[in-house]
């Protein structure tokens, strides 16, 4: 009976452990798979549609924010705002230094200059906003051998007139007798002699009138040599009144009228004027005043153009405009946390835009990255040059540079 029973435990015991070896042992717990690396996206380019052809910064002082062209060099003033007054000429090849002209003694502060082959014509005035002067200069910083004094005015400019460089000299008198006094006049480069028989005046009254014109001047263009306003109607002796006020437009340097039409719409002119006065000029971009759409303005006619763009990205207030050829640009600040920025949560890199304008449409062609800068920019033939503004001053750079559109 006993050795039955331990038979009987015995084989149980064989039969358990066989079954133990039989079973397969029990995998270990798979590990979760690491995590993917954090790939951060690429940085946005400096540049699109540009390649950089060069740089220039002055050895002290900063760049003045004068900047003149004649189409083949590029013309910067370098100040150091008291006894340091510079012209430079800069190539377009690499941006590489031609010329410096000391203008310091002739020239305390520049308020304009051009650039005329191996002369330049300096406008200057004293720091205190003395009336302008203008002397011309030979690339070596001396005034041309045989050139004329001109005498100071108001303001001097240099234009075309007949096919010559001419300058014009302009005079304002607040207290001529019987109201303020325009007068225009123009003298040959080189002899300071006058081109015009007499001068061109506008002696506007207390009504803002000119009272032997009859008209009233809002703005000047042309280097002030043209006066826009209105014209008062004449008397109409068949109709006994007067026939209604007309947008004119009187030349200072022909003593004739140059524009004088009918006008159409009263409320229309009234936003003209407004908007001329404030940007004098026969062709700009502005942003229109609700912020809904830019305009291009073209001998004082607007018209609403279509960004490729929307509109909503940009800081309306950073338009600015520029010509090239013969083709308006004008360029936008990319606005960081603009509406659809907001709603994603992420901001948009800061790019200046720049976009040109072929009829009603304006397309982007370039764009610079410019985190918290204020760039100022401008055309010399089909180059671009680029300045940023002093952080915390409103004149005046470090530095200029020139890009090239691809």
């Amino acid at each position: 009976m006993r050795a039955r029973l331990t038979t009987i435990l015995c084989t149980i015991g064989l039969a358990a452990a066989a079954t133990a070896v039989a079973q397969p042992a029990r995998p270990a717990p798979r590990r979760p798979p690491p995590p993917p690396p954090v790939v951060k996206a690429p940085p946005p380019p400096p540049l699109v549609g540009l390649s950089a052809l060069g740089a220039f910064a002055p050895e002290r002082g900063f760049l003045d924010d004068v900047v003149t062209t004649d189409g083949a060099r590029l013309g910067v003033v370098v100040t150091d705002g008291a006894d340091q007054v510079e012209l430079e000429l800069i190539g377009m090849a690499d941006a590489g230094a031609i010329a410096r002209l000391d203008v310091a003694a002739i020239a305390p502060q520049v308020r304009r200059f051009y650039l005329l082959g191996d002369r330049v014509f300096v406008v200057g005035a004293s720091l205190d906003g003395g009336p302008a002067t203008g002397t011309l200069l030979g690339l070596d910083g001396r005034p041309v051998r045989g050139a004329k004094k001109h005498r100071p005015a108001t303001d001097v400019f240099l234009r075309d007139v007949g096919g010559k460089p001419t300058v014009i000299a302009y005079t304002l008198d607040p207290k001529a007798r019987g109201g303020t006094l325009h007068q225009l006049e123009a003298f040959d480069l080189m002899k300071a002699t006058k081109v015009t028989r007499r001068p061109g005046r506008l002696l506007v009254g207390p009504d803002g009138r000119d009272a032997r014109l009859d008209f009233s001047p809002v703005y000047f263009l042309d280097d002030m040599t043209v006066a826009v306003g209105t014209r008062g109607g004449v008397w109409r002796k068949k109709e006994d009144q007067r026939s209604p006020d007309t947008a004119a437009a009187w030349s200072l340097l022909t003593g004739a009228w140059v524009k004088d039409e009918p006008i159409t719409d009263l409320l229309g002119r009234a936003r003209q004027l407004e908007v001329l006065a404030a940007s004098p000029s026969r062709l700009f971009a502005r942003m229109k005043e609700d912020n809904s759409e830019v305009e291009v303005w073209r001998d004082g006619v607007p018209r609403a153009v279509t960004l490729d763009q929307p509109l909503v990205h940009y800081v309306a207030a950073s338009l600015q405009h520029g010509v090239r050829g013969d083709r308006l640009w004008f360029s936008l600040q990319v606005d960081p946390v603009n509406p659809p920025a907001v709603a994603r949560k992420k901001a948009d890199p800061e790019y200046l835009d720049l976009f040109e304008v072929d009829g009603d449409r304006a397309v982007r062609r370039a764009r610079i990255l410019a985190p918290k800068q204020r760039l100022r920019w401008g055309w010399v033939g089909d180059v671009l040059w680029v300045m940023e503004k002093n952080a915390g001053f409103d004149r005046g750079s470090k530095l200029i540079t020139l890009y090239r559109v691809d």
